[in-house]
């Protein structure tokens, strides 16, 4: 039984959609949201 509903989650776990969010919009929100903290950090790191 425990081997029957194993493989049921881990099918309902591998959906496309996590594909696509790791492959698509995290890429450059990850990108976008580093270049914001950098610039924040500089900014307080300049203007102390």
């Amino acid at each position: 039984m425990s081997r029957r509903n194993r493989r049921s989650v881990d099918r309902e776990y591998r959906t496309p959609w996590l594909l696509k969010e790791i492959s698509g919009a995290p890429v450059w929100a990850m990108i976008a949201f580093g270049v914001i903290v950098t610039g924040i950090a500089t900014f307080a790191l300049l203007h102390r």
